[in-house]
């Protein structure tokens, strides 16, 4: 459950978030529907911190549960912290396939996806004046053929991650 909706004012999260990053170098934000649905398609991960703490943009995971995309993403930050740097174009191989590495466009950084970015960069917790992403674009493995188009892919300038969209029906699925 949301902090917030637990009962936390924005300051007390933005605090919350300031004190991780001030310890472990990131902290991940992780973005669903309410409650305990099982609804993937409006969900996401993502880091705020390695800008800062390695020199190394955002990770940001789509379309799985946000348990599993933070899960996801605190794998690969930790690796990110270790050294590794995750590049657009590269291949990271994971126990259900490769997965790659993704462009995120510039137009996801001024809508709601990286919000907590924003607000810990204006809270003071973050020294990087300009937010720079990545997307880890999951194997299809990761998904069953109704939520296969749950990752939206944010390199594309019109897709939008909280978008519910409608699981493509019988005959769009055999066209596939």
């Amino acid at each position: 459950m949301c902090r917030m909706c637990e009962g936390f004012s924005l300051d007390d999260v933005l605090a919350l978030d300031a004190a991780s990053i001030a310890e472990y170098g990131f902290t991940i934000i992780a973005v669903g529907p309410p409650g305990d649905s099982h609804e993937k398609s409006g969900t996401w991960a993502y880091t705020v911190g390695l800008l800062d703490a390695a020199d190394h943009p955002e990770l940001i995971v789509t379309g799985v549960s946000t348990e599993a995309a933070g899960m996801v993403s605190r794998a690969l930050a930790d690796e990110v912290l270790a050294g590794e740097q995750y590049c657009v174009g590269d291949t990271i191989r994971t126990p259900r396939g490769v997965a790659r590495v993704g462009p995120v466009h510039e137009i996801q950084y001024g809508l709601e996806t990286f919000n907590m970015w924003h607000n810990l960069r204006r809270y003071g917790t973050l020294r990087t004046a300009e937010l720079e992403a990545v997307q880890i674009v999951l194997p299809s493995a990761f998904f069953c053929s109704v939520h296969r188009h749950a990752q939206p892919v944010l390199g594309d300038p019109t897709a939008r991650v909280g978008r519910h969209e409608r699981p493509p029906n019988r005959a769009e699925r055999r066209r596939h």
